[in-house]
């Protein structure tokens, strides 16, 4: 019979529809408070309506889209209020990462360094500087050997994915690099109390700079 779509691939659609509208939601292709028409999205991606108002549920569950009842799905706001409730817990399960360490602080450091931005080959734009950034705190997480751990930092960062990204519109991947570089080389010294610290200021000062671009709007 034709016309037909088999569970597997019905799955598969969804799946990728999902992967794929996160992409937009996160690399701000979709504006803030933005309805998502599925139509559009539909025919934006090249599937049919049902595995969007699917992946449109998957990612409401993460946080990624607001469900209004009888309205449909929208992107919420970027707000100050949002990111500072969810920012400081992803920065405790990066500090707790330090603190669980189990490949030793030198295979932590050279996970590290492998993964920070090259300054002879930086990337190209937004999404690729994105990506580098997450790839480094990832492989900072990874590290502490707990799958727990690294779990639900990845379901937070999701969260606060499209805040990155907006942070990444004005990017310094110099500065990134020395930061990074420099909470690697005090994890390889075994200095758990300065790695954190050092963290905790970089991830600060992200903070700070998300904020004053949320502030200034548009």
């Amino acid at each position: 019979m034709t016309g037909l779509v088999s569970p597997v691939q019905h799955t598969e659609d969804a799946a990728s529809a999902e992967s794929r509208l996160q992409s937009l939601i996160v690399s701000c292709d979709l504006g803030a408070s933005e309805w998502i028409r599925e139509d559009a999205i539909a025919k934006r991606l090249g599937v049919s309506r049902t595995p969007i108002r699917e992946a449109c549920a998957r990612l409401s569950s993460k946080g990624l889209l607001e469900h209004v009842p009888r309205r449909g799905y929208r992107l919420p706001p970027l707000s100050s209020h949002d990111l500072n409730e969810i920012y400081p817990v992803l920065v405790e399960l990066e500090v707790l990462s330090i603190r669980q360490r189990s490949l030793g602080p030198g295979g932590v450091a050279a996970k590290l360094r492998s993964l920070n931005f090259d300054p002879l080959r930086p990337p190209k734009d937004t999404a690729a500087f994105a990506a580098v950034d997450f790839a480094w705190h990832d492989g900072l997480v990874a590290g502490s050997g707990n799958r727990v751990l690294v779990t639900h930092f990845r379901m937070l960062y999701t969260r606060v994915s499209r805040y990155i990204h907006y942070y990444w519109t004005e990017p310094d991947p110099q500065t990134s690099a020395d930061e990074h570089d420099q909470i690697a080389r005090a994890i390889e010294r075994d200095d758990t109390d300065l790695a954190i610290a050092l963290l905790r200021t970089h991830r600060r000062c992200g903070l700070e700079r998300i904020q004053r671009l949320i502030d200034a709007g548009p």
